[in-house]
């Protein structure tokens, strides 16, 4: 889905973000300083249509889109010069083994060096494939269609990447026009993507628990309001409520509750979403 590389060079790094999607079908991607969303400090990156390449640094207190910092503690620079990769041709200011495959996209920046322990960084990465609202730094960004968390050592020494086809190289922070033919889109269209592990999992949780709270619930309380009214159900009534409420809706909301729970990662009831599934369950048992 998406690789982070890093190259160290004296008192800084530059890192390479690698998207499996050509130009024309990635929305944009990112990578963060911590082990978490909130409070971590974001680069997003995007290419434009019209062959820039937009780089904003952004900070978010919770699991909602991040905003633009303007005095970053650190400050990201795009790299190469408004250089362009095609079919594996070496851009000769770009580090050595900066290529890749074929419908990839590879944007890359500098920051200076983490003052921290260098062997185990921790990260986070997310990308789209919703292109932001514009080209603008501050720019509306669609939530991600996948992220993740990892940590990366930078004490060790970096292999070379394969070398391909259609790697779009960085610049400033808004780059020339690219040269015809430089971007491949041979593949599919955003559009045509199929749903990521993640997507599919938050689905199946908004599914099920709309399922349980919205429909189940619900028609446990018409059981128990209206059956007793009713000659040859006024007998079953509390069997039928309890029934509904807690054998047919119990295993639906623990289940999309968990699947919750597991893609927020190890980040828990940072924000007022999470808080509130965490109250209705407990308001549910």
């Amino acid at each position: 889905n998406l690789c982070v590389n890093a190259i160290v060079d004296g008192d800084t790094v530059t890192y390479q973000l690698v998207s499996q999607l050509g130009s024309e079908q990635l929305g944009w991607m990112a990578m963060g300083f911590g082990s978490r969303m909130p409070d971590t400090p974001i680069v997003v990156t995007w290419p434009n249509d019209d062959g820039s390449i937009t780089l904003s640094q952004r900070q978010a207190p919770a699991h909602i889109m991040p905003t633009v910092v303007d005095n970053p503690a650190q400050t990201a620079t795009l790299e190469w010069d408004n250089s362009i990769y095609i079919s594996g041709i070496t851009e000769p200011n770009a580090p050595s083994g900066f290529q890749l495959a074929e419908n990839s996209t590879s944007i890359a920046f500098t920051l200076p060096l983490p003052t921290a322990s260098l062997n185990a960084v921790p990260l986070i990465w997310a990308y789209s494939t919703q292109r932001p609202s514009s080209s603008a730094v501050d720019a509306t960004l669609v939530q991600h269609t996948n992220m993740g968390t990892f940590t990366i050592d930078l004490t060790q020494p970096m292999n070379a990447l394969p070398t391909g086809t259609a790697v779009i190289g960085t610049s400033t922070q808004a780059a020339g026009p690219t040269p015809t033919g430089t971007s491949s889109n041979s593949g599919s269209t955003s559009s045509d993507i199929a749903l990521s592990a993640s997507q599919r999992k938050i689905r199946t949780h908004g599914i099920l628990m709309s399922i349980g709270f919205l429909v189940l619930l619900p028609l446990g309380v018409f059981i128990a309001r209206y059956s007793r009214t009713i000659p040859f159900l006024k007998d079953k009534w509390f069997t039928a409520h309890w029934f509904v409420q807690f054998v047919l809706s119990g295993p639906i909301i623990f289940a999309g509750w968990a699947l919750g729970y597991q893609f927020a990662g190890d980040v828990h009831f940072q924000d007022n979403h999470t808080r509130a599934g965490l109250a209705l369950l407990i308001l549910y048992l």
